[in-house]
């Protein structure tokens, strides 16, 4: 399971962290909107902070502030195409509260929630809801953007999962790596008989990475994305914990893939931070 350092994450505490929402538990970004929305990224962030806090520290304590059952009134939600209300649910005889919200996917966001719910199907003792929701989270790896998923075509050849998916297509790297490790998480956390689509997708995945990975290359750091070759533009240079971001997700693939390109690269990189250069004329 790849947790690299999310232990450390306290997403409640950013900056762009209007609240958490009392209804979902889960954080409400303004990054891209200052009335506040749901962003996948950033609650998988915070789901795979918390559950790496919960195997390290002691049991928190809770609050019941509202069961969906017992609370009279209704959440107030922004005319943003979603939707809070509650509704009876036969499995538990109770009144839930359902929230469902509209958005544009994320390879990123789609790989975060996967790891969430491999985690929740292993923990739970082999849970299928968890299983069958992050198998149906697959489908939009498959679906090119002009049809609503997140996959894009380097020069038309290589698959490429976009964390924001945009035509032209930008290749971000960070998130792109932060879904293939999604991707890997299935795998491993699945049965057997589950793998083959989530394989098969990591391998396409890698195979593009490694072709790929050195246009990301400045000689002195790394490029966020390729815009300067998808878009023809000025180059968008990785700020340092940006950079510093690839290095650990290229270290940590590395004891993963057995692959020179990536673990050299990962090394190169680091000496980047250290202020070592690429060789010059």
């Amino acid at each position: 399971m790849l947790l690299m350092y999310l232990l450390n994450y306290k997403v409640e505490d950013r900056e762009r962290v209007k609240c958490v929402s009392g209804i979902e538990g889960v954080p409400v970004t303004t990054q891209w909107d200052p009335n506040g929305y749901y962003y996948p990224t950033q609650i998988a962030q915070f789901g795979l902070s918390h559950y790496s806090k919960n195997l390290t520290e002691p049991e928190p304590k809770r609050t019941v502030l509202e069961d969906g059952d017992s609370i009279q009134g209704d959440w107030v939600v922004p005319n943003s195409g979603g939707y809070a209300g509650r509704q009876y649910n036969q499995l538990v005889n109770s009144y839930v509260l359902n929230f469902h919200t509209s958005g544009k996917y994320s390879a990123m966001g789609q790989g975060h929630a996967i790891s969430v719910l491999s985690r929740a199907y292993y923990h739970s003792g082999g849970n299928v809801t968890y299983l069958n929701t992050a198998l149906r989270a697959l489908k939009v790896f498959k679906l090119p953007i002009y049809k609503g998923g997140v996959q894009s075509k380097f020069l038309d050849k290589f698959p490429w999962y976009e964390e924001y998916p945009t035509t032209p297509a930008v290749f971000i790297l960070n998130g792109f790596i932060y879904s293939l490790f999604g991707l890997y998480d299935l795998v491993t956390l699945s049965p057997r008989s589950k793998q083959k689509e989530a394989l098969s997708l990591y391998d396409q995945g890698i195979t593009s990475l490694k072709r790929m990975l050195n246009m990301y290359d400045t000689g002195s750091g790394s490029s966020y994305d390729l815009r300067h070759i998808s878009l023809g533009i000025a180059p968008k240079i990785a700020r340092c914990d940006y950079h510093a971001t690839h290095v650990n997700q290229l270290l940590l693939l590395a004891t993963i893939e057995k692959d020179k390109i990536i673990s050299d690269t990962g090394q190169r990189w680091a000496g980047y931070i250290q202020g070592k250069r690429a060789s010059h004329n």
